[in-house]
């Protein structure tokens, strides 16, 4: 880590930030996270999402030679307020929808990508095919006519 010793780390993280932090070995990386953490008021565990989700790498990826010279103006001077609307500015990361970056969305379109994505990932690998869940339920039947059967065989001894 390339902290100076002479000067503190910046109290608006906390240790767990720092922690995190110090697995990063590249310099700007680091700075870019540690930069958004303080800007965007991450928890650690928006951290830890941010970071396993790749954020500076696919920032770098996403338009070019332009975005990766922006990515690194952020990682080394951080978010700059230049009007109003930045202070709250939210922004909203949904990679998970597959939507591209580069394209406008309608608010109806992404509410229903979202329920499709909570519906399917909630229930679509929870709920068995027909055949799959009579197949179950056979087998507990069937596993509790037999304990039915060996129990009133015990009690008739």
């Amino acid at each position: 880590m390339t902290y100076q010793k002479f000067q503190t780390v910046s109290g608006k993280l906390n240790w767990s930030h720092y922690c995190e932090l110090l697995l990063i070995s590249e310099e700007d990386k680091r700075s870019f996270y540690e930069k958004e953490c303080i800007n965007s008021g991450w928890s650690v565990r928006e951290l830890k999402r941010q970071m396993e989700t790749s954020l500076y790498e696919r920032l770098l990826l996403s338009s070019g030679t332009e975005n990766k010279e922006r990515v690194l103006e952020l990682a080394l001077k951080g978010n700059e307020i230049t009007k109003p609307g930045d202070i709250i500015k939210d922004p909203y990361v949904f990679e998970f929808l597959g939507i591209p970056e580069d394209k406008p969305i309608l608010e109806s379109d992404l509410e229903r990508a979202l329920v499709d994505h909570i519906f399917a990932s909630k229930y679509t690998y929870v709920i068995p095919k027909r055949e799959e869940l009579v197949a179950q339920v056979e087998a507990v039947l069937e596993k509790w006519e037999a304990d039915n059967a060996a129990a009133e065989n015990d009690d008739a001894h």
